[in-house]
């Protein structure tokens, strides 16, 4: 199971296998919107996804201008979670720790959205690691093929 507990809002997201994604009573779902000038992206660390130096720099810079918009809340769990209540629709971090992104991941997947690493990896339960979260399979493939590969 996971849970993440937005302290700021008293809001509780929770999910176990199988028995989908709950926002205290509410169930949840993540968007359905499909094409990237309508998407909203999220990162929870502005310095690291647009400023220092990484190999998927210049994709997520190409990226931030396509989209609708950019936040940052500045917390891996909640950003997570909010593409899996559809308020947005695709999160990236160039570094998260397993802490960060365990139970979110969790209640991502059970919304109907989809996780892994930027490289197309699990994510690793135990080690640091980048994470692409977005409402579907299908998003996650074409952020990773438009944005993350070599151009």
């Amino acid at each position: 199971f996971g849970m993440v507990l937005d302290v700021e809002e008293d809001r509780l997201y929770w999910a176990r296998p199988g028995e989908g994604a709950w926002r205290d009573d509410t169930r949840l779902k993540v968007s359905d919107r499909e094409t990237i000038p309508e998407l909203l992206f999220t990162t929870s660390c502005i310095q690291y996804t647009f400023f220092e130096d990484h190999p998927c720099r210049s994709g997520m810079l190409r990226l931030a201008e396509d989209v609708r918009a950019v936040r940052s809340l500045g917390s891996v769990a909640l950003e997570i979670c909010q593409v899996a209540a559809g308020e947005a629709d695709v999160y990236v971090t160039i570094r998260s720790c397993p802490w960060d992104h365990n139970a979110a991941r969790i209640i991502l997947q059970e919304a109907g959205g989809a996780i892994s690493s930027l490289g197309s990896e699990p994510l690793p339960l135990d080690q640091n690691s980048t994470v692409l979260a977005a409402n579907s399979p299908a998003m996650l493939e074409k952020i990773r093929q438009l944005y993350l590969t070599a151009q």
